[in-house]
């Protein structure tokens, strides 16, 4: 094969077009504006979540120790999470401005990945333990109160949301976070690569 058929072939060949940094960046804005306003929303239920669970431990005045220490425990949950949180919501929250450049924005968005996978797994992990051990205490009293077949049913109900919920639904969420910043991560990268 001559060089000119070499050339031939290479030009014939599609070009791959280039992602628009301007876009890209707005794209990676839109994306961490998003993450922030559901971080805010979740941290905003988690507080009423809270106080509600508060205002019941508090008026109902449990009997048994045993739902005390559970709304001990959900309230504990529920802290440890916000608290958690915390980091995440302070990186979603800087340089909300288009001022970023590429290389900056890169950086954040995969420091905003590494925690986002740190809050979905391990943080969700004993927050689920905390708040399911929290609900399974609480429920004691009451379900002492029903008959066992109602109390059965009740804890059965219970388990199955909970576990449902740690099993299926945050699994689920986080991948579809974590793919989405991945994409945006990796667009940046190549624009990166090519501005250096």
């Amino acid at each position: 094969m001559d060089t000119n058929n070499l050339k031939d072939l290479w030009n014939k060949q599609d070009a791959i077009p280039q992602p628009d940094l301007n876009e890209l960046l707005k794209s990676a804005l839109k994306l961490k504006n998003k993450n922030r306003n559901q971080m805010l929303l979740v941290m905003a239920m988690g507080v009423a979540t809270m106080l509600f669970i508060l205002t019941i431990g508090y008026f109902i005045e449990p009997e048994l120790i045993t739902t005390r220490i559970g709304v001990a425990l959900i309230i504990l949950a529920i802290i440890f999470f916000l608290v958690s949180s915390g980091g995440l919501l302070r990186l979603l929250m800087k340089d909300a401005d288009q001022s970023l450049n590429a290389a900056d924005y890169l950086q954040l968005l995969i420091t905003i990945k590494e925690k986002q996978l740190v809050l979905g797994t391990r943080i969700m992990n004993l927050y689920f333990a905390a708040l399911g051990m929290g609900l399974l205490l609480y429920m004691i009293e009451y379900t002492l109160k029903m008959p066992l077949i109602g109390g059965l049913i009740a804890y059965g109900i219970t388990a199955a949301w909970i576990l449902f919920n740690w099993v299926y639904l945050r699994p689920r969420i986080l991948s579809k976070q974590q793919a989405k910043i991945s994409e945006v991560i990796k667009n940046l990268e190549k624009v990166n690569n090519q501005l250096s």
